[in-house]
């Protein structure tokens, strides 16, 4: 049996959808109870097969959108005296593969993602997202209702 340990340092990943500002919330919260560091991460997934000059245009937007989602966590943070670590990354293959990578790369104690996203084909997305890093995750994830 694996020792429990407070986690010291969390993740939570934003794609803007009120889930997944819910989540923050809840990790920010969760932070400063836990006396823990802050990581908020935004992933850009980015199809292999779009032209070069398109995928520039398309990364500055959906990285601009990322930056915006990432200054509302933190926005929410500074309220509650706490000092995030943000970042957006780029990806073409799986956001799961991305999220679960910069959590080992960072070791992250524990993920904390929403569990649905703004509707439609985005909340299908993140709903598969967040069953995938639960899945796939080398730590603990805490998935937001």
């Amino acid at each position: 049996m694996q020792a429990f340990s407070i986690p010291k340092k969390l993740l939570v990943a934003v794609d803007g959808s009120e889930g997944s500002l819910a989540a923050a919330r809840y990790a920010i919260e969760l932070a400063v109870m836990l006396r823990a560091e802050l990581h908020a991460l935004h992933v850009v997934q980015i199809p292999e097969y779009v032209s070069a000059d398109v995928k520039v245009r398309l990364e500055k937007e959906l990285r601009s959108r990322g930056e915006v989602t990432l200054s509302k966590v933190r926005d929410l943070a500074v309220t509650r005296k706490l000092t995030t670590h943000e970042r957006v990354i780029t990806t073409s293959k799986s956001v799961v593969a991305a999220i679960c990578q910069e959590a080992a790369n960072r070791s992250i104690d524990l993920v904390v993602l929403g569990n649905n996203g703004g509707g439609g084909m985005a909340q299908l997305m993140l709903g598969s997202v967040a069953a995938g890093v639960v899945r796939e995750a080398s730590c603990p994830v805490l998935v937001v209702r």
